[in-house]
């Protein structure tokens, strides 16, 4: 494959690009209001599992605008849906039709879009990880500080039982002697 993109979907219809090899940032900027208008969006997401279209295959115009703005004849479309995290697309595409053919390029496009969906999901619980590390932090804080105030406290309270003390032991004393 000469040329490849993954995107990330922020909303639906809405996909992001993360990564473009051989694509220009314009020809991104087609591709994804191509596949938004068309509605291409949705089905890559409703039919995740990789496949390829050729051009000499299809008649179909979306298909064929898609053949034209990434200059192939041959394009693996597949979706990223991973339990957690965000859902994406992977688009490869090369000049001609390779001899690996059909069965090939969308296997190793299933290789490729299970890699990515398990570093989706470890990114994930990475940084759930991260947050709840950073929650338990604040709240130890949190508790410190209440323990110090609690102490101090405790200290105001203990001086001025000893004061008190101090006063009846005095004034019980001083009658005595």
């Amino acid at each position: 494959f000469a040329k490849g993109l993954i995107c990330v979907y922020e909303a639906p219809d809405a996909p992001t690009w993360r990564a473009l090899i051989g694509i220009s940032e314009q020809t991104a900027r087609e591709i994804r209001e191509h596949l938004r208008a068309s509605g291409w969006s949705r089905t890559i997401l409703e039919r995740p599992a990789p496949r390829r279209l050729a051009a000499q295959d299809t008649k179909d115009p979306v298909a064929t605008r898609l053949f034209e703005l990434l200059g192939s004849r041959s394009v693996v479309v597949a979706g990223i849906k991973p339990n957690t995290g965000p859902v994406g697309c992977l688009l490869l595409a090369r000049a001609g039709v390779g001899a690996a053919g059909e069965r090939g390029e969308e296997e190793f496009a299933a290789v490729l879009v299970t890699q990515l969906v398990i570093a989706i999901e470890n990114s994930a619980l990475y940084e759930e990880l991260w947050r709840s590390s950073q929650q338990l932090e604040r709240n130890v804080q949190q508790r410190t500080q209440e323990l110090a105030e609690a102490n101090a406290q405790l200290t105001r309270l203990n001086k001025a039982k000893s004061d008190f003390v101090s006063a009846v032991s005095h004034e019980l004393r001083t009658p005595l002697s």
